[in-house]
């Protein structure tokens, strides 16, 4: 596990070393599969957790939604003060379990790229060209698959273009199936693109992800798709490793490449 492991688990590896410190002792494209997305992750080879890292760490829980807001458009992603009230809101009525499961930062994301759905056209409006957001659960219909490639279209800023977008269709028996998978074909970039994505109880596939880095990486990009898992809300970037590097540092808040 590197230096940037998610953020709870950093938060946990620093308590149990203060702890210890105190005194406490214990003992591709062919064949569907995903291409290698090679050296794209944020890692150190310490993992130490020395007395400097844990003033420097950063809890977002502990961040006010004021100070969220000010980190983030310092990072070059614009959020106005009402999606912050907002955020604060629904934060407020959370319950104590649900706290320890979400983290404030997320729950700000996912208000700015929701986007917007309308269901007489059928059409997808993205709602920020910095992040896009979307909910897992229910990741296999075929508006959440290709909500989530316009989205990809939306923060790339126009580097990556995805169109001529195909998905296999569904049985019913494999609607009723707890794993199954369904072939999702585009174009990227003008590359024919072919994945076939595994579905657990309808939940996204999220090594399309990955897949996605992979070509981007045999294209010679040098940005990729980060994204950050909120419970069942994931929040996703097209952004260079550097960034990836300067958001965990300023928020607390680890963004992947893919799963691990």
């Amino acid at each position: 596990m590197g230096k940037h492991s998610s953020w709870w688990v950093r938060w946990l590896t620093v308590v149990m070393t203060v702890a210890m410190l105190a005194g406490c002792q214990g003992t591709s494209e062919d064949n569907g599969k995903p291409v290698s997305t090679g050296d794209v992750s944020v890692t150190s080879g310490d993992d130490t957790v020395s007395e400097e890292d844990f003033a420097e760490f950063v809890d977002p829980n502990a961040m006010s939604f004021s100070q969220i807001g000010e980190t983030l458009n310092e990072l070059g992603v614009p959020v106005d003060g009402e999606t912050l009230a907002k955020a604060e809101a629904s934060w407020n009525e959370l319950g104590q379990e649900e706290l320890e499961a979400y983290n404030k930062v997320g729950r700000v994301l996912a208000l700015m790229g929701k986007g917007s759905y309308d269901k007489k056209t059928k059409t997808f409006t993205p709602s920020s060209d910095k992040v896009f957001a979307f909910e897992m659960e229910n990741g296999a219909s075929d508006r959440s698959l290709k909500n989530f490639l316009e989205g990809v279209n939306a923060i790339s800023g126009g580097a990556v273009k995805i169109t001529n977008v195909k998905l296999s269709s569904l049985s019913d028996k494999e609607k009723k199936s707890e794993v199954y998978q369904r072939t999702v074909q585009f174009k990227l970039n003008g590359k024919k693109c072919s994945y076939k994505a595994e579905f657990f109880y309808n939940w996204f596939d999220v090594s399309l992800i990955s897949y996605i880095n992979g070509v981007l990486e045999q294209q010679g990009d040098a940005n990729r798709l980060y994204y950050m898992d909120d419970n069942s809300t994931c929040e996703m970037f097209y952004c260079s490793s550097d960034w990836a590097e300067d958001f965990f540092e300023k928020t607390g808040c680890e963004l992947m490449t893919e799963m691990r």
